[in-house]
């Protein structure tokens, strides 16, 4: 199935469709497409002959004729030893975003988020968030935050968040919520804003609806997709300091991770054709990098 799709309004994409068999034998595949109101697909009906356990493809010219949110839902069937095998249905939705745009799509595990600067996945699994360029798809790092102590193990990291999504204005607002399966009435959320333009607002809370008192901090990090090709800005007291992340040639002793160390409260981490900036409160109380921020 394809992966995430994103056209141009008025404009013709090639698709590529991926098909998998997990059958014994060799077979022969009809491939129904069926697209939603707006969305014209150049052929509906294709035939593709499958390799046993394997995979086969077809490509297929997609045109969104206005901006909006499509679906296109793939339907297979084949004849197998006698007997005629329907395939699940896949139905994969369909961005056509115009420029200066803003569109999301909500499903149980995931919300995908997309304008002219970025590529965001909000995940139900530990709440994290998933930045890649819009351009070429290619991931930039993944945001994530959780309660602690303790740091590690942490309920948070695997848990099922709860999504949701709604307009507010010209901004987007997404939430991920999960109740504590420890720490019965403590309730965490993370609250993110976004719009058309390439800054990401976000904020946590911490409700306690128990009896028991709880004092907690917030660990909140950006894991870099790639360290080796990722450079770090910092701008502490003593000077700009400009490092490649994997290379971690700063002080790692508790003086470097004290926020008063720091002249101004952000960093970037620049990596081929994207930049990563991360503003944080002047309140942070420990800082470290180095494949993490």
């Amino acid at each position: 199935h394809p992966n995430e799709i994103t056209l141009s309004p008025g404009h013709v994409h090639t698709v590529d469709v991926q098909l998998r068999s997990y059958l014994q034998d060799e077979v022969e595949v009809q491939v129904h497409l069926t697209p939603s109101e707006g969305l014209v697909v150049d052929q509906t009906q294709h035939i593709v002959r499958l390799p046993a356990h394997g995979y086969a493809g077809l490509s297929v010219n997609l045109e969104a004729e206005t901006a909006g949110l499509f679906e296109l839902t793939i339907s297979t069937r084949t004849a197998w030893q006698g007997r005629t095998i329907q395939g699940p249905s896949d139905t994969c939705p369909i961005f056509s975003l115009p420029p200066g745009g803003l569109l999301h799509h909500q499903k149980k595990e995931a919300i995908r988020v997309e304008n002219e600067s970025f590529r965001d996945v909000l995940q139900a699994r530990g709440g994290d968030l998933r930045i890649s360029d819009r351009a070429n798809g290619k991931l930039l790092g993944t945001e994530r935050a959780r309660p602690i102590p303790p740091l590690w193990p942490s309920e948070y990291k695997k848990a099922d968040f709860v999504l949701k999504a709604e307009q507010q204005g010209t901004d987007l607002v997404l939430t991920a919520s999960f109740a504590s399966k420890k720490q019965p009435g403590l309730i965490f959320r993370r609250i993110l804003r976004l719009n058309a333009g390439p800054v990401i607002a976000i904020e946590h809370t911490l409700e306690n609806t128990g009896f028991a008192p709880c004092t907690f901090r917030l660990y909140h990090n950006l894991e870099q997709a790639s360290p080796e090709r990722t450079r770090l800005t910092l701008p502490l007291r003593d000077g700009l300091l400009q490092v490649r992340c994997s290379d971690q040639p700063a002080p790692s002793d508790h003086a470097f991770k004290r926020g008063d160390v720091y002249a101004e409260s952000w960093g970037a981490c620049e990596v081929p054709g994207a930049t990563i900036g991360i503003l944080w409160p002047h309140d942070g109380e420990e800082i470290s990098w180095g494949n993490e921020f």
